[in-house]
């Protein structure tokens, strides 16, 4: 039943991807774009990273990915996150040189309130995963190729950390004794299960690289599954997650089965049930 919860959850995020890819108007390097910044938000501002890849074309900023400051300020500067009032040098850059690329490219900032800074820790701020994400596109300006390579090479494409500038602050002009800027192995898992293994099997299918399937679920069987409450709630019922395909596959279940009360449809909710009926049968006739 896990394993069939793993696939049904691949194939909901295969045909978000490919809806995606459609809206595109199946240009996969926009698309490979949408993804990747989508992943940058995690859950708390995935919706913002979106709205912020759909505002902001590939093909405007591709002509900047071999400079690092107008990269940034693309991405700060359509985001809202930059205004004409700088509180320090460093935003003051940004913000002349977006001035500049807003008119070329006609680009509409977004409203700042869309991003989420409360209730989370500095790692996890906007700001920070903007500069982990124009720092990723530096150094991989064709994020199709990016995300299509060999899994031992995951690591070394996504060993990336903000520029010295965040690595020493986590908002303008706010400094930052510890360094939030480079991205952690656990936010990598959380980017390749959720984003990576998806991607490829959108692009498989796509394309008519069926490897690509297998290669995607290798992945998932080699990573370790992401640490949350519903993983730990279902390691106390006996049922742990080895890896992480087994945990996307336990997730589904909760979301799609459990909170649905969809237990008749899941072989684990039905020997539930039938476990529960027979220890209540065992106990009315013990209590004859």
């Amino acid at each position: 039943m896990v394993d069939m919860a793993l696939m049904e959850r691949l194939h909901l995020k295969r045909d978000q991807i490919l809806e995606y890819h459609y809206k595109n108007e199946q240009h996969w390097q926009q698309t490979a774009f949408w993804v990747i910044a989508r992943a940058f938000g995690f859950r708390l501002n995935s919706d913002a990273m979106m709205m912020l890849a759909e505002t902001l074309s590939w093909r405007s900023l591709v002509k900047t990915l071999d400079q690092k400051l107008t990269t940034e300020c693309l991405l700060f500067g359509t985001a809202g996150l930059i205004t004409s009032s700088p509180r320090d040098q460093y935003e003051a850059a940004l913000w002349e040189e977006f001035s500049f690329y807003q008119k070329k490219f006609n680009l509409q900032p977004m409203n700042p309130v869309a991003w989420r800074f409360a209730r989370t820790r500095p790692f996890n701020f906007p700001t920070i995963r903007l500069a982990q994400l124009a720092n990723w596109l530096l150094k991989n300006p064709i994020p199709l190729n990016a995300l299509l390579k060999n899994p031992k090479d995951i690591a070394e494409s996504w060993n990336i950390c903000g520029s010295a500038y965040w690595q020493k602050h986590h908002h303008f002009a706010k400094p930052s004794a510890k360094n939030f800027a480079q991205l952690g192995p656990s936010a990598l898992d959380t980017i390749v299960i959720n984003a990576i293994v998806p991607f490829m099997l959108a692009y498989g299918e796509q394309s008519g690289r069926s490897l690509l399937k297998e290669e995607a679920l290798n992945i998932l069987a080699e990573r370790p599954s992401e640490k949350n409450k519903v993983i730990k709630e279902w390691a106390a019922h006996g049922l742990k997650a080895k890896n992480a395909g087994e945990g996307q596959g336990l997730l589904q279940l909760e979301q799609q089965y459990c909170q649905l009360h969809r237990c008749l449809h899941c072989k684990i909710g039905r020997w539930s049930i039938g476990k529960g009926a027979l220890q209540e049968k065992q106990k009315e006739a013990t209590n004859i």
